[in-house]
């Protein structure tokens, strides 16, 4: 067997070993930003948020009540969009 031709082997195990190593990271940080790149913008907004006397319809109680702000807030603008859409 030639020298060469064990080189070329070594390196196809190399690249190959590579592109697992990239596939690899590349999903893990698309998994670990879609999980928790919500829960830190959660985590931000009760950060932000200032306590008045008054209880302020932004004002954010706990993570049920933002869930439920959050999600009727949304609902609310879906209808608008579809409402106005021409």
């Amino acid at each position: 067997m030639s020298p060469g031709k064990k080189d070329n082997s070594k390196n196809k195990i190399w690249a190959k070993e590579a592109a697992i190593q990239i596939g690899a990271g590349g999903s893990a940080g698309f998994v670990e930003v879609c999980t928790l790149h919500p829960m830190d913008l959660v985590k931000t907004r009760f950060q932000l948020q200032v306590k008045t006397k008054v209880l302020d319809h932004i004002y954010y109680t706990g993570l049920i009540n933002y869930f439920e702000n959050n999600l009727r807030c949304n609902r609310l603008q879906k209808i608008m969009v579809i409402s106005f859409k021409v």
